[in-house]
């Protein structure tokens, strides 16, 4: 194989990536917007706190975040927390009560490792009217960044490929 055909192979190999990357992007960002347009009532919550990784029985990576917050719909409470084993600290600090909701859900926040909210910050929320507990974040800051990321890698991975298309040019 001559090396103007590797180079292409090479091309053609990280467009199809950045193509990927801009795929999901893009497809993450329309579940969200899709998601959004189903919820119709909005109120203010609260981050109650954010868990390190491997802390407080929570599993992850060292370097995750995990968000706990808490908002309030005619008058009971919902609290979103990481879903952790059941002798866990976390549940004997948040916990179900009359008045309060637990909602655990697994995994990162929003698609991301990191978090970019703060203890004490209000968010904003948009909640199902006929079943609270189904919510999501306006305006997530973690899942735009997730987004950017994606799109970042994607257009890194197109900028690779023109250029190895042209430098194939210049080989024999």
């Amino acid at each position: 194989m001559s090396a103007q055909k590797g180079l292409w192979m090479c091309a053609v190999l990280q467009l199809v990536i950045g193509t990927v990357f801009i795929m999901i992007a893009c497809w993450t960002q329309r579940v969200y917007e899709n998601k959004l347009e189903r919820m119709n009532g909005t109120v203010q919550g609260k981050i109650l706190d954010v868990i390190k990784g491997w802390t407080q029985g929570m599993g992850g990576k060292m370097t995750d975040r995990f968000l706990v917050y808490e908002y309030t719909v005619n008058g009971h409470s919902y609290l979103v927390k990481p879903y952790v084993l059941k002798n866990c600290e976390l549940n004997r600090v948040y916990f179900d009560t009359n008045l309060r909701t637990c909602i655990p859900y697994i995994g990162p926040h929003s698609g991301s490792r990191q978090t970019k909210y703060h203890v004490g910050e209000r968010i904003e929320i948009r909640y199902d009217i006929q079943k609270p507990a189904e919510h999501i974040i306006m305006d997530d800051k973690d899942r735009v960044s997730f987004k950017k990321g994606f799109l970042i890698a994607g257009f890194i991975n197109l900028s690779i490929s023109i250029v190895l298309f042209i430098i194939s040019f210049c080989v024999q």
